[in-house]
């Protein structure tokens, strides 16, 4: 009795040993499971692009409107380049010559400042000399003959700036002033005598202006062909430039949002399955969408 007693018991606990173990691998695989879903983020909703979902029709036109625009960048890279080339050189020659530009421009400044007091003083004269003149006018010939040539001008600059002919009110200005009695070349002749002339750039800042002009000149060169090449793109499409870009902007987004892998989605779910089918024709064009 004992005896089987015994072995009733050893069976009971090999049982429950086994259970345990089982127990166990369960308890495992549900935590790597766990683990296992949490790696992979869940999809949630981002914010709503503007514009209408992309359909089919719409994506094959953009992936050809996307294909010119991966031809235009290749065919404006060369551009680039020269122009980071000519960026590069004008940068290092503006280092090289800064003691002697910050030199040139504290020296003209100064002269500058000198001749503003002076055109300055010349002005306040000639208001008070205008003003004189108005008052001294009488009923004789010759005030007759300057209030006629006054009147007339003063009429055709009102017009003028009715008009917002800025041309014929700069003309118009001059011609009144001097009538009035103004000289602006006399005046700065002056001012420059008593401050003395600016001081003649040096040859390397001379050169580095011409490189800065040449920068410039490369850089809207570049604007213009990049410009270009997204009106092509979207000539290429077939589609308005509006629904071009819109529908730019969305295959853009979602891009960005595949590849962070965040399990973030914008557009809208047709769009998303319909995008996914066409991953590897969107990849082809994927540098455009950077």
């Amino acid at each position: 009795m004992l005896r089987s007693t015994m072995r009733a018991l050893l069976v009971l606990a090999c049982a429950g040993s086994v259970a345990q173990a089982q127990l166990g691998g369960l308890i495992k695989r549900a935590i790597e499971k766990k683990v296992e879903k949490k790696a992979v983020p869940e999809e949630t909703q981002g914010p709503p692009l503007a514009g209408d979902p992309v359909d089919a029709s719409t994506l094959d036109a953009l992936l050809k409107g996307l294909s010119a625009e991966m031809d235009a960048r290749a065919a404006t890279a060369a551009k680039h380049d020269v122009l980071l080339a000519k960026q590069d050189e004008w940068r290092a020659a503006d280092n090289a010559s800064r003691p002697e530009s910050d030199k040139w421009h504290a020296a003209n400044s100064k002269i500058m400042d000198c001749v503003e007091r002076s055109l300055r003083k010349s002005e306040e004269a000639f208001q008070e000399a205008a003003a004189q003149k108005m008052s001294n006018l009488g009923g004789d010939a010759k005030s007759q003959e300057f209030i006629k040539q006054y009147v007339a001008l003063s009429q055709q600059l009102a017009q003028a700036v009715q008009k917002k002919d800025t041309a014929a009110v700069r003309r118009l200005t001059r011609q009144v002033g001097t009538l009035m009695g103004s000289d602006p070349a006399a005046d700065s002749a002056a001012a420059y005598k008593v401050c003395g002339k600016p001081p003649a750039q040096t040859p390397a800042m001379i050169r580095t202006a011409k490189l800065r002009a040449e920068a410039d000149s490369l850089q809207e060169e570049f604007r213009k062909a990049e410009s270009g090449g997204a009106d092509r793109a979207v000539a290429a499409s077939g589609m308005p430039k509006e629904k071009y870009f819109v529908a730019r902007e969305r295959l853009l987004t979602w891009n960005s949002q595949r590849v962070a892998n965040e399990g973030m989605r914008s557009v809208t779910k047709d769009e998303d399955a319909l995008f996914k089918s066409r991953l590897a024709e969107i990849k082809k064009v994927e540098a455009a969408l950077r």
